[in-house]
């Protein structure tokens, strides 16, 4: 149903900016408090300002990239503007559900919501989380979008939000990637992670060149994917996902001579060749 489905591609969204030290994947601030290239984008987004804490907007812009319009709550850098919205529009709750955004609100003021994230599993001794601008000790000023358990307490309150989806049966399309102007043009699955959207380089080039069997390849030593022999160009940015490699949707466009063109509304991205 369309509340599940809605929750299920917020939370796989969610997912990709939690921060993993292991790979370098994820979201934690770079060069400064409350900073890095992602969380600018996110603050500079909610009409916030370089520097500002983020929790907020991580959850503003995980909603958008995720669920577009279906996503209701307000985009905004303030918790307390989300509590004060959950409030208005009666979808405030005291017990946890999944997909819930989590509130912290100050023990000294009833009004005042200090942080938030979003639940993602709920058990007795408390609700796992992913949440942004925290650490290993749940600050609500840290460092990265990571993944916690915080226990059940009086000072959290939960913004079922999904509440007010119509739960009809209805799925959200995911992004794709459509490739020319033709009547059923090729069209791919796109990855949304490190603040870039990808595309599998294999499929890419496939569905561009009937012989790209022959001429893609990989080499580690050479640094990393080959296009007749020679590796890309270093502009194009490259990653592993599940094994198979990625690149960067818009730069791999302007290599290959391509506009790059998007459609909040169909939900896709489009790569086409210059008029």
């Amino acid at each position: 149903m369309k509340r599940a489905v809605a929750i299920s591609k917020f939370l796989k969204l969610a997912h990709t900016y939690v921060w993993n030290p292991e790979t370098g994947e994820g979201v934690r601030e770079k060069g400064g408090a409350n900073r890095g290239p992602e969380i600018d984008r996110m603050n500079l987004a909610c009409g916030s300002y370089l520097g500002a804490p983020w929790c907020a907007t991580s959850m503003s812009e995980i909603g958008q990239r995720s669920l577009a319009s279906v996503y209701m709550p307000p985009r905004t850098a303030a918790c307390d503007v989300l509590l004060m919205w959950a409030r208005r529009r009666r979808v405030l709750h005291t017990t946890p559900k999944p997909g819930d955004l989590f509130l912290v609100i100050n023990a000294k003021d009833e009004d005042d919501a200090t942080h938030v994230g979003v639940v993602e599993t709920v058990s007795p001794q408390g609700i796992g989380t992913l949440e942004g601008n925290t650490n290993n000790d749940g600050s609500r000023d840290g460092w990265g979008f990571l993944a916690r358990f915080r226990p059940l307490s009086k000072r959290l309150v939960y913004v079922r939000w999904a509440d007010l989806i119509d739960d009809i049966d209805e799925t959200i399309p995911d992004w794709s990637l459509v490739l020319g102007r033709s009547p059923n043009p090729p069209k791919l699955p796109v990855v949304f992670q490190e603040g870039r959207t990808w595309v599998d380089y294999t499929d890419l080039m496939g569905a561009l060149y009937k012989d790209a069997e022959q001429r893609v390849g990989y080499n580690v030593n050479a640094g990393g994917p080959l296009w007749d022999g020679e590796r890309l160009p270093s502009s194009i940015p490259v990653i592993k996902i599940d094994g198979q490699t990625y690149v960067g949707v818009r730069a791999a466009g302007t290599w290959l001579g391509l506009f790059t063109l998007v459609d909040d509304k169909q939900r896709v991205i489009q790569l086409v060749r210059p008029d």
